[in-house]
């Protein structure tokens, strides 16, 4: 009876050992997570708050979304200077290489095949519907920016305060 206990409590210890280990790996993953999309902006583009990074993946490839809420004082600047303030927002202020940078920033509405369901990967995310539906209407309206880059799409909505950015690949 004695050796039983003495298992059990072994046994026990090793679960709750392996499940905070778990905790911390993901943690640890979250953290990373969340400093890789903030190193994929422009420094130019700055974020007050992250909302969401949400997504699927396996081995290789994935698709998702990270969405932030835009600072006020670069969505004054972009409402107030437009191409002239995201002109010089084309490299990610984390990664130097070629891979992450954007090309010319476009002005919204997106082409009706870019607003389709598919765009934005927000099928590949678990995102809140009132969130997906305010970053369509944001994407679809005359007062947002977008920036494409390979495998990915960065779209900054100055008058909903969102910073959207999809990946694909």
């Amino acid at each position: 009876m004695r050796l039983l206990r003495g298992c059990a409590r072994a046994l026990l210890y090793s679960l709750q050992t392996l499940l905070a280990l778990q905790l911390v790996l993901y943690l640890l993953f979250k953290g990373f997570e969340r400093e890789h999309f903030l190193q994929a902006l422009p420094a130019q583009i700055e974020p007050a708050g992250l909302i969401l990074i949400d997504g699927m993946s396996d081995f290789r490839e994935g698709c998702g979304v990270a969405v932030w809420r835009l600072s006020e004082a670069t969505a004054a600047s972009v409402q107030q200077h437009g191409f002239g303030y995201l002109q010089l927002a084309q490299q990610a202020r984390g990664y130097a290489e070629s891979y992450y940078s954007y090309g010319p920033w476009q002005a919204t509405p997106l082409a009706e095949a870019q607003s389709m369901d598919g765009w934005l990967p927000l099928g590949c995310a678990d995102a809140p519907e009132a969130l997906q539906e305010q970053i369509m209407r944001g994407a679809q309206g005359m007062q947002g920016y977008y920036s494409e880059k390979r495998e990915g799409v960065l779209l900054v909505l100055p008058r909903e305060r969102l910073i959207v950015f999809a990946y694909d690949g």
